[in-house]
Protein backbone atom coordinates (compact mmCIF):
# COMPACT_ATOMS: atom_id res chain seq x y z
CA UNK A 1 0.00 0.00 0.00
CA UNK A 2 1.41 3.39 -0.94
CA UNK A 3 1.93 6.01 1.73
CA UNK A 4 -0.16 8.53 -0.16
CA UNK A 5 -3.79 9.19 0.58
CA UNK A 6 -6.70 10.24 -1.59
CA UNK A 7 -9.09 12.19 0.60
CA UNK A 8 -12.59 13.05 -0.57
CA UNK A 9 -14.39 15.84 1.26
CA UNK A 10 -17.98 17.01 0.75
CA UNK A 11 -17.92 20.80 0.47
CA UNK A 12 -20.42 23.58 -0.14
CA UNK A 13 -20.00 27.01 -1.70
CA UNK A 14 -22.41 29.89 -1.87
CA UNK A 15 -21.33 31.38 -5.16
CA UNK A 16 -21.71 31.11 -8.91
CA UNK A 17 -19.43 28.59 -10.60
CA UNK A 18 -15.84 29.59 -9.78
CA UNK A 19 -12.48 28.01 -10.60
CA UNK A 20 -11.41 28.34 -6.95
CA UNK A 21 -12.73 27.04 -3.66
CA UNK A 22 -14.05 30.27 -2.11
CA UNK A 23 -14.05 31.39 1.49
CA UNK A 24 -17.83 31.06 1.47
CA UNK A 25 -17.47 27.38 2.33
CA UNK A 26 -19.45 26.47 5.43
CA UNK A 27 -17.97 24.32 8.19
CA UNK A 28 -20.81 21.83 8.20
CA UNK A 29 -21.97 19.30 5.64
CA UNK A 30 -24.82 16.93 4.86
CA UNK A 31 -24.88 13.38 3.61
CA UNK A 32 -24.43 13.45 -0.13
CA UNK A 33 -25.48 9.97 -1.08
CA UNK A 34 -27.11 6.82 0.23
CA UNK A 35 -26.49 3.28 -0.91
CA UNK A 36 -29.26 1.32 -2.56
CA UNK A 37 -29.65 -0.73 0.63
CA UNK A 38 -30.07 2.47 2.64
CA UNK A 39 -32.58 3.78 0.09
CA UNK A 40 -34.63 0.60 0.35
CA UNK A 41 -34.57 0.84 4.13
CA UNK A 42 -35.71 4.47 3.99
CA UNK A 43 -38.67 3.52 1.78
CA UNK A 44 -39.62 0.66 4.10
CA UNK A 45 -39.71 3.05 7.06
CA UNK A 46 -41.71 5.61 5.11
CA UNK A 47 -44.24 2.96 4.06
CA UNK A 48 -44.67 2.06 7.73
CA UNK A 49 -45.25 5.74 8.53
CA UNK A 50 -47.81 6.07 5.74
CA UNK A 51 -49.63 2.94 6.88
CA UNK A 52 -49.73 4.19 10.48
CA UNK A 53 -50.48 7.89 10.06
CA UNK A 54 -51.84 8.21 6.52
CA UNK A 55 -49.61 11.18 5.73
CA UNK A 56 -46.27 11.89 4.07
CA UNK A 57 -43.55 12.43 6.71
CA UNK A 58 -41.87 15.85 6.79
CA UNK A 59 -38.46 14.21 6.72
CA UNK A 60 -36.77 10.82 6.57
CA UNK A 61 -33.60 9.77 8.38
CA UNK A 62 -31.03 8.43 5.95
CA UNK A 63 -29.37 6.09 8.43
CA UNK A 64 -30.08 4.06 11.54
CA UNK A 65 -28.06 6.42 13.75
CA UNK A 66 -30.40 9.28 12.76
CA UNK A 67 -27.60 11.75 12.11
CA UNK A 68 -28.72 12.96 8.66
CA UNK A 69 -32.14 13.52 7.17
CA UNK A 70 -33.81 14.48 3.92
CA UNK A 71 -36.94 16.57 3.54
CA UNK A 72 -40.14 15.27 1.94
CA UNK A 73 -39.28 17.14 -1.27
CA UNK A 74 -35.75 15.74 -1.34
CA UNK A 75 -37.07 12.22 -0.72
CA UNK A 76 -39.62 12.69 -3.52
CA UNK A 77 -36.79 13.53 -5.93
CA UNK A 78 -34.62 10.63 -4.72
CA UNK A 79 -37.43 8.14 -5.31
CA UNK A 80 -38.19 9.54 -8.76
CA UNK A 81 -34.52 9.20 -9.74
CA UNK A 82 -34.35 5.65 -8.32
CA UNK A 83 -37.36 4.66 -10.44
CA UNK A 84 -36.08 6.60 -13.46
CA UNK A 85 -32.74 4.79 -13.21
CA UNK A 86 -34.54 1.44 -13.01
CA UNK A 87 -36.52 2.36 -16.13
CA UNK A 88 -33.33 3.23 -18.02
CA UNK A 89 -31.11 0.38 -16.80
CA UNK A 90 -33.44 -2.42 -15.67
CA UNK A 91 -31.69 -2.57 -12.28
CA UNK A 92 -31.66 -0.28 -9.23
CA UNK A 93 -28.79 2.21 -8.83
CA UNK A 94 -25.83 1.38 -6.58
CA UNK A 95 -26.42 4.65 -4.76
CA UNK A 96 -28.67 7.71 -4.86
CA UNK A 97 -27.17 11.19 -4.59
CA UNK A 98 -29.04 13.64 -2.38
CA UNK A 99 -29.81 17.03 -3.89
CA UNK A 100 -30.84 19.64 -1.33
CA UNK A 101 -33.31 22.52 -1.29
CA UNK A 102 -36.05 20.96 -3.43
CA UNK A 103 -39.04 23.27 -3.04
CA UNK A 104 -42.56 22.03 -2.35
CA UNK A 105 -45.43 22.37 -4.85
CA UNK A 106 -46.81 25.92 -5.05
CA UNK A 107 -50.40 24.97 -5.90
CA UNK A 108 -50.90 21.19 -5.55
CA UNK A 109 -53.94 19.54 -7.09
CA UNK A 110 -55.12 16.23 -8.49
CA UNK A 111 -56.99 13.07 -7.59
CA UNK A 112 -56.05 10.27 -5.21
CA UNK A 113 -57.83 7.24 -6.64
CA UNK A 114 -57.01 4.94 -9.52
CA UNK A 115 -54.52 2.35 -10.71
CA UNK A 116 -51.10 3.00 -12.22
CA UNK A 117 -49.47 0.14 -14.12
CA UNK A 118 -45.81 -0.85 -14.11
CA UNK A 119 -44.78 0.86 -17.35
CA UNK A 120 -46.60 4.01 -16.27
CA UNK A 121 -44.86 3.99 -12.87
CA UNK A 122 -41.46 3.74 -14.54
CA UNK A 123 -42.25 6.41 -17.11
CA UNK A 124 -43.63 8.75 -14.46
CA UNK A 125 -40.55 8.30 -12.28
CA UNK A 126 -38.34 9.38 -15.17
CA UNK A 127 -40.60 12.34 -16.04
CA UNK A 128 -40.78 13.54 -12.44
CA UNK A 129 -36.99 13.25 -12.07
CA UNK A 130 -36.46 15.28 -15.25
CA UNK A 131 -38.99 17.90 -14.16
CA UNK A 132 -37.39 18.42 -10.75
CA UNK A 133 -33.92 18.46 -12.31
CA UNK A 134 -35.03 21.37 -14.48
CA UNK A 135 -37.15 23.24 -11.92
CA UNK A 136 -35.93 22.20 -8.44
CA UNK A 137 -39.52 21.98 -7.21
CA UNK A 138 -41.99 19.15 -6.60
CA UNK A 139 -44.64 19.33 -9.36
CA UNK A 140 -48.14 20.52 -8.50
CA UNK A 141 -49.53 17.29 -9.97
CA UNK A 142 -48.28 14.16 -11.72
CA UNK A 143 -49.94 13.25 -14.99
CA UNK A 144 -50.40 9.61 -15.95
CA UNK A 145 -52.34 9.20 -19.16
CA UNK A 146 -55.23 11.65 -18.82
CA UNK A 147 -55.24 11.63 -15.01
CA UNK A 148 -53.56 14.16 -12.75
CA UNK A 149 -52.57 12.79 -9.33
CA UNK A 150 -51.60 14.84 -6.29
CA UNK A 151 -47.88 14.89 -5.47
CA UNK A 152 -48.55 13.22 -2.10
CA UNK A 153 -50.45 10.39 -3.82
CA UNK A 154 -47.54 9.89 -6.23
CA UNK A 155 -45.10 10.02 -3.28
CA UNK A 156 -47.06 7.12 -1.77
CA UNK A 157 -47.04 5.20 -5.07
CA UNK A 158 -43.28 5.58 -5.43
CA UNK A 159 -42.62 4.54 -1.82
CA UNK A 160 -44.75 1.42 -2.16
CA UNK A 161 -43.21 0.59 -5.55
CA UNK A 162 -39.65 0.71 -4.19
CA UNK A 163 -40.64 -1.13 -1.01
CA UNK A 164 -42.29 -3.84 -3.12
CA UNK A 165 -39.00 -4.22 -4.96
CA UNK A 166 -37.21 -4.52 -1.60
CA UNK A 167 -39.53 -7.33 -0.49
CA UNK A 168 -39.96 -9.17 -3.80
CA UNK A 169 -37.02 -8.31 -6.04
CA UNK A 170 -39.04 -6.84 -8.89
CA UNK A 171 -41.22 -3.84 -9.73
CA UNK A 172 -44.95 -4.51 -9.11
CA UNK A 173 -47.29 -4.96 -12.05
CA UNK A 174 -49.42 -2.08 -10.79
CA UNK A 175 -49.99 0.21 -7.82
CA UNK A 176 -53.33 1.34 -6.43
CA UNK A 177 -53.50 5.06 -5.75
CA UNK A 178 -54.71 5.83 -2.22
CA UNK A 179 -55.50 9.09 -0.47
CA UNK A 180 -52.79 10.37 1.88
CA UNK A 181 -52.23 13.73 3.54
CA UNK A 182 -49.48 16.01 2.33
CA UNK A 183 -46.59 16.71 4.74
CA UNK A 184 -46.81 19.77 6.95
CA UNK A 185 -43.89 21.04 4.90
CA UNK A 186 -42.04 19.63 1.91
CA UNK A 187 -38.88 21.57 2.79
CA UNK A 188 -38.06 20.59 6.38
CA UNK A 189 -34.39 21.12 7.16
CA UNK A 190 -32.35 20.02 10.14
CA UNK A 191 -31.16 23.08 12.08
CA UNK A 192 -27.69 24.04 10.93
CA UNK A 193 -24.96 23.55 13.54
CA UNK A 194 -23.07 26.61 14.67
CA UNK A 195 -19.87 26.91 12.64
CA UNK A 196 -16.69 26.40 14.66
CA UNK A 197 -14.26 29.35 14.35
CA UNK A 198 -11.04 28.52 12.54
CA UNK A 199 -8.27 29.38 15.07
CA UNK A 200 -5.28 28.73 12.85
CA UNK A 201 -3.42 30.97 10.39
CA UNK A 202 -3.15 28.58 7.44
CA UNK A 203 -0.51 28.85 4.78
CA UNK A 204 0.77 25.90 2.80
CA UNK A 205 1.10 25.16 -0.89
CA UNK A 206 1.01 21.67 -2.39
CA UNK A 207 2.40 21.29 -5.90
CA UNK A 208 -0.33 19.16 -7.46
CA UNK A 209 0.26 18.56 -11.21
CA UNK A 210 -2.55 20.07 -13.23
CA UNK A 211 -4.69 18.05 -15.64
CA UNK A 212 -7.33 19.80 -17.77
CA UNK A 213 -10.73 18.12 -17.64
CA UNK A 214 -11.22 16.70 -21.15
CA UNK A 215 -15.02 16.89 -21.20
CA UNK A 216 -18.07 17.92 -19.16
CA UNK A 217 -18.54 14.74 -17.12
CA UNK A 218 -15.20 13.32 -15.96
CA UNK A 219 -14.45 15.80 -13.18
CA UNK A 220 -14.18 12.89 -10.71
CA UNK A 221 -11.63 10.85 -12.70
CA UNK A 222 -9.70 14.01 -13.63
CA UNK A 223 -9.42 15.16 -10.00
CA UNK A 224 -8.42 11.63 -8.97
CA UNK A 225 -5.67 11.63 -11.62
CA UNK A 226 -4.29 14.92 -10.28
CA UNK A 227 -4.10 13.62 -6.71
CA UNK A 228 -2.51 10.33 -7.83
CA UNK A 229 0.06 12.21 -9.92
CA UNK A 230 1.01 14.26 -6.85
CA UNK A 231 2.30 10.98 -5.38
CA UNK A 232 4.06 10.01 -8.62
CA UNK A 233 1.44 7.56 -9.93
CA UNK A 234 0.33 8.40 -13.47
CA UNK A 235 -2.76 7.01 -15.20
CA UNK A 236 -4.84 8.63 -17.90
CA UNK A 237 -8.27 10.09 -17.23
CA UNK A 238 -9.62 7.52 -19.68
CA UNK A 239 -8.08 4.60 -17.76
CA UNK A 240 -9.44 5.84 -14.44
CA UNK A 241 -12.88 6.46 -15.98
CA UNK A 242 -12.93 2.98 -17.48
CA UNK A 243 -12.03 1.42 -14.15
CA UNK A 244 -14.86 3.32 -12.43
CA UNK A 245 -17.22 2.10 -15.14
CA UNK A 246 -16.05 -1.51 -14.70
CA UNK A 247 -16.47 -1.09 -10.92
CA UNK A 248 -20.11 -0.20 -11.49
CA UNK A 249 -20.30 3.61 -11.57
CA UNK A 250 -19.68 5.00 -15.04
CA UNK A 251 -18.77 8.70 -15.31
CA UNK A 252 -20.11 8.60 -18.86
CA UNK A 253 -23.71 8.22 -17.65
CA UNK A 254 -24.29 10.69 -14.83
CA UNK A 255 -20.93 11.40 -13.23
CA UNK A 256 -19.62 9.34 -10.32
CA UNK A 257 -20.29 9.19 -6.60
CA UNK A 258 -17.71 9.44 -3.81
CA UNK A 259 -17.61 5.64 -3.47
CA UNK A 260 -16.29 5.28 -7.03
CA UNK A 261 -13.41 7.66 -6.33
CA UNK A 262 -12.53 5.78 -3.15
CA UNK A 263 -12.68 2.46 -5.03
CA UNK A 264 -10.43 3.79 -7.81
CA UNK A 265 -7.90 5.10 -5.29
CA UNK A 266 -7.76 1.76 -3.52
CA UNK A 267 -7.53 -0.09 -6.84
CA UNK A 268 -4.42 1.90 -7.77
CA UNK A 269 -2.76 1.23 -4.41
CA UNK A 270 -3.72 4.23 -2.32
CA UNK A 271 -5.33 4.58 1.07
CA UNK A 272 -8.54 6.41 0.09
CA UNK A 273 -11.28 7.66 2.36
CA UNK A 274 -14.42 9.80 2.00
CA UNK A 275 -15.27 12.30 4.71
CA UNK A 276 -18.15 14.77 5.23
CA UNK A 277 -16.32 17.94 6.19
CA UNK A 278 -16.04 21.64 5.54
CA UNK A 279 -13.36 24.31 5.27
CA UNK A 280 -11.48 23.67 8.53
CA UNK A 281 -11.04 19.97 7.84
CA UNK A 282 -10.04 20.73 4.25
CA UNK A 283 -7.30 23.07 5.51
CA UNK A 284 -6.16 20.45 8.03
CA UNK A 285 -5.74 17.87 5.27
CA UNK A 286 -3.70 20.22 3.10
CA UNK A 287 -1.68 21.46 6.07
CA UNK A 288 -0.75 17.83 6.78
CA UNK A 289 0.40 17.32 3.19
CA UNK A 290 -2.65 15.53 1.79
CA UNK A 291 -4.22 16.95 -1.39
CA UNK A 292 -7.98 16.50 -1.51
CA UNK A 293 -10.66 15.67 -4.05
CA UNK A 294 -13.48 18.02 -3.08
CA UNK A 295 -17.15 17.75 -4.00
CA UNK A 296 -18.87 21.11 -4.39
CA UNK A 297 -22.53 22.12 -4.53
CA UNK A 298 -23.25 25.72 -5.47
CA UNK A 299 -26.17 28.01 -4.93
CA UNK A 300 -26.66 31.68 -5.58
CA UNK A 301 -29.11 34.11 -4.00
CA UNK A 302 -32.29 32.20 -3.23
CA UNK A 303 -31.30 28.79 -1.89
CA UNK A 304 -33.70 27.22 -4.37
CA UNK A 305 -31.74 28.68 -7.27
CA UNK A 306 -29.19 25.86 -7.47
CA UNK A 307 -27.17 25.59 -10.64
CA UNK A 308 -27.96 22.18 -12.07
CA UNK A 309 -24.45 21.60 -13.40
CA UNK A 310 -22.91 22.61 -10.08
CA UNK A 311 -22.30 19.26 -8.36
CA UNK A 312 -18.65 18.98 -9.26
CA UNK A 313 -15.39 17.38 -8.13
CA UNK A 314 -12.19 19.39 -7.88
CA UNK A 315 -8.64 18.84 -6.72
CA UNK A 316 -8.55 21.27 -3.78
CA UNK A 317 -6.18 24.24 -3.93
CA UNK A 318 -3.48 25.34 -1.46
CA UNK A 319 -4.59 26.33 2.01
CA UNK A 320 -3.20 29.83 1.74
CA UNK A 321 -5.60 30.64 -1.12
CA UNK A 322 -8.72 30.09 0.98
Amino acid sequence: MKRGKILLLVLFTACILLPLVSNNLTTYAVEEQVTNAEMLDMCARVKGFLDTYGSVPQFVWTNASETTLVSAGEMFYMMARWIGYYKDKGVPPNYVIIYRNIAGPSNPSGVETGTIYQAEILNEGREIADYIAANLIVPNFCTVGQTQYTPEAMYSVMVRTINWYKENGYIPNYATVVAVDAPLTWTYQDPEPTPTPDPYPWSRTLSVPYTAQPDSYTCGPTSTRMIMSYYGTWYTVSAISNYMASWGDSPYYDGVGPAAIVAAGQHYGFSATAQKYGLTELKNAIQNGHPVVGYRLHHRGDKRDIIRAAPHYIAALPADTM
